[in-house]
């Protein structure tokens, strides 16, 4: 399962989707995310509006939270792959603003 910056902060900032992203995650044999969705989570957490804290910190803690939860850092795979890869998992487990 691709887990994207959206899974990753709606889980670490205890969002309403939290407990459901994180069934999935439980359910699933592979747990994998890329550097981008690092990225955009970090940045996102650090957010006044969120954990308010400097990138670094964020950073330590996705990292463990990546750790504890067996979630792998992958590079992406070809484009039209993490496209379909996406899309897939749009599809299985809905999207923001609830599709």
């Amino acid at each position: 399962m691709y887990v994207d910056a959206c899974a990753l902060v709606a889980i670490l900032a205890d969002e309403a989707e939290a407990a459901r992203i994180s069934d999935a995650l439980v359910g699933a044999t592979k747990r994998f995310t890329s550097p981008v969705a690092v990225l955009e989570a970090v940045l996102a957490l650090s957010r006044p509006d969120k954990f308010n804290l400097p990138v670094a910190e964020v950073e330590s803690l996705v990292t463990e939270f990546l750790e504890v939860r067996g979630i792998e850092l992958l590079d992406l795979p070809p484009t039209k792959q993490a496209t379909r890869l996406a899309l897939a998992a749009a599809h299985l487990y809905g999207r923001a603003g609830g599709g």
